[in-house]
């Protein structure tokens, strides 16, 4: 049908609009270093240094169970994503497990124990990670060691062993184990047997 006579035809125009709403997941906060483990002289202040992957992130540092607060024996440093722990005139009651603690995450300072053994035994190395299940790797100075009849290795969750067996005089050394952010190394001796007789002489 035509329009009416003089009406002109009407134009309809639209603006269309969307909206695109993206969502981005918050990045987990982790260490990206972790604590190290300490060897110092007594009255000798320590100080425990590891890193976040985020800055102005609040942690809580413990000893063992026990949460720690500044003071004349300790005393906590938090720059930027680095946080540090310094204990101050250390003593030997001083000695055990430092951790931060961040949300879900924590950072451990754990360390492998000097040892000594005798020939022809066996010995265990026990030490700790902070994350459950983290690939280690274990070594004798610059050797890699690999499971095997002279060697055994087991991982449980944050437990790690090292079993050594039939010890020769030539196991002794230093033996480490490294993940990507945390090593621990100990000083193994293995002493020779004692000679004994085993019959009585003539008389």
């Amino acid at each position: 049908a035509s329009e009416p006579r003089g009406q002109r035809g009407r134009e309809c125009n639209a603006d269309v609009f969307t909206y695109a709403i993206s969502s981005i997941p918050a990045v987990p906060i982790s260490f990206i270093k972790e604590l190290k483990n300490q060897e110092t002289d007594e009255g000798k202040n320590v100080i425990l240094r590891c890193e976040l992957s985020k800055a102005g992130i609040p942690v809580e540092w413990l000893k063992g169970e026990q949460t720690l607060l500044p003071g004349e024996k300790y005393q906590m440093r938090h720059i930027v994503t680095i946080l540090e722990l310094v204990i101050r005139s250390p003593v030997p009651e001083d000695s055990g497990t430092y951790i931060c603690v961040c949300e879900d995450q924590r950072t451990k300072a754990i360390k492998l124990r000097n040892q000594m053994a005798e020939e022809g035994n066996s010995i265990i190395l026990h030490c700790e990670i902070s994350k459950p299940d983290t690939p280690v790797q274990w070594r004798k100075g610059s050797n890699l060691l690999r499971s095997g009849e002279k060697y055994k290795i087991r991982q449980r969750g944050c437990m790690l062993e090292l079993k050594i067996f039939n010890l020769t005089q030539d196991d002794s050394g230093v033996y480490s184990c490294t993940s990507e952010t945390a090593e621990t190394s100990a000083n193994i001796t293995v002493s020779g047997k004692l000679v004994k007789f085993t019959s009585k002489g003539y008389q």
